[in-house]
C-alpha cells in the first residue's frame, strides 16, 4: 500500500529499514543487504497515486491529514476536534482536494483513496 504515512511510522517505530512492495525484487534485494549490512534504508517519498484528476503529491500535509480521517468521523465538526482545527477549515481542505481530483462528493473521494490503499485508518485515529 502506498499509504503516506507509512515512512514516518516504520521510523518512528525503530524500524531498520523500510520499503514500499510494489518495486522488482532485485530492488527489495538491495534493500534487505543495505540493512543486513547496517544501513537504514527508507524511500524518499510516498510513491505517487492518482486520484481522480490529482496526483497525490499535490495535497498538502493538513490536506492529507483531513483526507486520513474523512471516512472515520460522522461530521466536519468531529473531524474539526479531531484535528483541533475549525470546521471552517476542514470544509476548506475538503473543497480544495475535490478541486484538484474532480470528485463532486467528500464521500467519492474518501472511497477512492481508501480502494487505492492511499491512507488507512489507525485504530489510534478512528
Amino acid at each position: 500500500m502506498p499509504e503516506e504515512s507509512f515512512i514516518r511510522k516504520a521510523k518512528e517505530a525503530g524500524c531498520e529499514s523500510f520499503w514500499y512492495k510494489d518495486v522488482g525484487e532485485e530492488e527489495i534485494l538491495d534493500v534487505m543487504n543495505r540493512t543486513m549490512a547496517g544501513e537504514s534504508v527508507y524511500p524518499d517519498k510516498t510513491p505517487s497515486v492518482k486520484i481522480g484528476f490529482a496526483d497525490s503529491l499535490e495535497f498538502t500535509p493538513k490536506e492529507l491529514e483531513v483526507l486520513r480521517l474523512l471516512s472515520s468521523y460522522k461530521n466536519y465538526r468531529d473531524l474539526a476536534d479531531r484535528l483541533g482545527i475549525t470546521e471552517r477549515t476542514v470544509r476548506y481542505h475538503i473543497n480544495n482536494m475535490l478541486e484538484k481530483t474532480g470528485y463532486e462528493t467528500p464521500m467519492q473521494l474518501a472511497f477512492d483513496v481508501a480502494q487505492k490503499g492511499f491512507v488507512v485508518t489507525f485504530k489510534d485515529e478512528g
